[in-house]
């Protein structure tokens, strides 16, 4: 059986894993400091929408003539509600609870099925099914939000929404309500 000779040559571009080490950990350093904290790693606003949140803060005609800061009214220490909350669910449903101060004026509540939600995050709205005033079945709302990181949000609801949910007419433009988690 005929033997075959096997030579090792140094190659001359050849670099020792000893002097790459140091440049892959630089390579590394750049590209961890280059990555954005921010980016929720793919997190959808969808995913972002999923879980509890209360208002923190409500302006009434947004933007408008007649704007108004109404969270001390609404929401304050001194406010008609204890708290206002919403909940969206991984199965598209939500909660809405509007925790009235007064024992006397009974709490909105509205819950689960029919009463869903589906997230835009083209438009950067979201389509609510919200209880119909009329007391049967349920209206589409579309509302306009904006994320500020991923425990914040800005809702801006049409008045005419807020004005049917608690049966009242003081809302008028847009309402902005913000929110946490």
């Amino acid at each position: 059986m005929p033997q075959i000779a096997v030579s090792i040559v140094p190659n001359p571009h050849h670099i020792p894993m000893r002097k790459l080490l140091p440049l892959a950990l630089i390579l590394a350093l750049f590209v961890g400091v280059g990555c954005d904290s921010n980016d929720d790693e793919g997190v959808s606003d969808t995913e972002l929408f999923v879980g509890t949140w209360t208002v923190v803060n409500v302006t009434n005609d947004s933007g408008g003539a007649n704007e108004t800061d109404l969270t001390q009214a609404l929401v304050g220490a001194n406010g008609t509600l204890n708290s206002l909350s919403l909940g969206f669910n991984t199965n598209n449903t939500y909660t809405l609870n509007a925790d009235y101060r007064n024992a006397d004026t009974p709490d909105v509540v509205v819950a689960g099925a029919p009463f869903t939600y589906t997230v835009n995050e083209r438009t950067s709205e979201i389509r609510l099914q919200l209880p119909s005033p009329t007391g049967s079945g349920t209206v589409p709302a579309d509302i306009e939000y904006s994320f500020n990181g991923d425990d914040e949000f800005t809702a801006l609801l049409p008045s005419v929404v807020m004005n049917a949910l608690f049966t009242t007419n003081i809302y008028q433009g847009k309402v902005a309500a913000r929110f946490t988690k």
